[in-house]
């Protein structure tokens, strides 16, 4: 597998080279390039004509985050000796969340005591982790955040005492971390939290959504404690509304395109589908539905009498039945509140051994501020694979 070389703006500036794509990324990247007045690429390449990379330049830029090891894995066979693929996405997402740009300097120090792997880490890093590598900081630890496919891998885990993989569960993660397991290198999996995202991240042992050590777990370990805590939380968020049973069936409505739904559900041939077998199981006098605000499909969609509302999420759950969805982030906001919930996909709520009420428990407890972090030693041992590094 040929390797990826993340590069900054300075990077950019001393070399030529060519992008791979054009789509909304690259477009980010392109319009950042122009305001930070940083050498633009010789050219945009098609994606879907990986043979035009022999007459390219010696650096190919990735033109996007997501599908990064599907076009690695497409042009690989067309690439000349010394040509290599470049990252940028630490440049691009910075831009998009208006975080700082990073300073490329340790990536010449081939030692790190942890290693923050994921694809466009320093947004994940500043919005959620920042807490994680301040603390281990003041304990004399050393920090490097790093691609998945980075050039130096192998020298990095050799010595390294732990790794926080960011997510992880994309095909791109699959080699990094068969590298930890046969460096003896200890995993944890990050991800943002809940109730709200932006202010919450959690660790786990075993990875994230589906693959979270949650998902089997029994919870019998919550506390008084733990239950008192999303308590706190289902009145934060809720605030003063009140439950009450208004006889009506809200449905969240999902982007077909989510991976969550073609990956974790049956109904991979868009919303309309989902739509038509919602009504199938209820009156469609009973129902609401509530499109996803970024669905572009949005206005071709037949709801067949049923009700579509544009009101708040909260108040529809709090005067709803029931909520049934695929596996929206709504059905956790509904099972905090207290409410029956209907998951038509494969989700974390999906435990056998648990009420959905108590995942959601579980979830929160887990969780960390990020505007702090105190590493519980019980917390710690339970969900993540660092202790060592805070307690002897």
């Amino acid at each position: 597998m040929n390797r990826v070389c993340p590069w900054g703006l300075s990077e950019l500036n001393q070399h030529d080279y060519a992008v791979i794509g054009s789509g909304g990324f690259v477009q980010l990247l392109l319009d950042t390039l122009r305001q930070t007045n940083t050498r633009l690429p010789q050219t945009l390449l098609d994606a879907n004509k990986p043979e035009r990379a022999i007459s390219e330049a010696d650096y190919l830029v990735l033109g996007t985050d997501t599908f990064q090891l599907e076009i690695i894995e497409r042009w690989q066979p067309y690439l000349r000796t010394g040509q290599q693929f470049i990252d940028v996405s630490d440049i691009v997402l910075c831009a998009k969340f208006g975080v700082q740009p990073p300073a490329l300097d340790y990536r010449c120090n081939n030692t790190a005591d942890v290693l923050f792997c994921g694809i466009g880490t320093v947004v994940s890093e500043a919005q959620w982790l920042y807490p994680v590598r301040q603390y281990l900081a003041e304990k004399g630890l050393s920090w490097r955040c790093m691609h998945p496919l980075d050039n130096h891998q192998s020298d990095l885990l050799r010595q390294a005492k732990a790794t926080i993989v960011w997510n992880g569960s994309q095909r791109i993660y699959r080699d990094f971390l068969t590298q930890c397991q046969l460096n003896r290198v200890p995993v944890t999996y990050a991800e943002c939290g809940f109730f709200p995202q932006a202010e919450h991240f959690y660790f786990d042992n075993a990875g994230v959504n589906l693959s979270s050590q949650l998902r089997a777990d029994d919870l019998s370990w919550l506390t008084e404690h733990d239950v008192k805590v999303a308590q706190h939380y289902r009145e934060q968020l809720f605030q003063k509304r009140q439950s009450q049973d208004k006889g009506y069936v809200f449905v969240p409505l999902q982007i077909a395109s989510d991976s969550n739904i073609q990956n974790h559900s049956r109904f991979t041939n868009g919303m309309q589908q989902y739509i038509n077998f919602v009504l199938s199981q209820h009156d469609a006098t009973k129902i609401i539905f509530k499109v996803h605000p970024k669905d572009l499909y949005a206005d071709s969609y037949e709801f067949h009498g049923a009700t579509v509302s544009s009101a708040d999420t909260l108040d529809l759950i709090a005067g709803a039945t029931l909520v049934r969805g695929i596996n929206s982030s709504v059905l956790f906001e509904a099972a905090l509140f207290g409410k029956q919930i209907k998951t038509d996909g494969d989700c974390l709520l999906n435990n056998n051994s648990a009420d959905a009420l108590r995942v959601v428990q579980a979830m929160i407890a887990r969780q960390y501020r990020t505007t702090e972090f105190e590493p519980g030693q019980a917390k710690l041992a339970r969900f993540s694979n660092l202790g060592h590094l805070f307690y002897d």
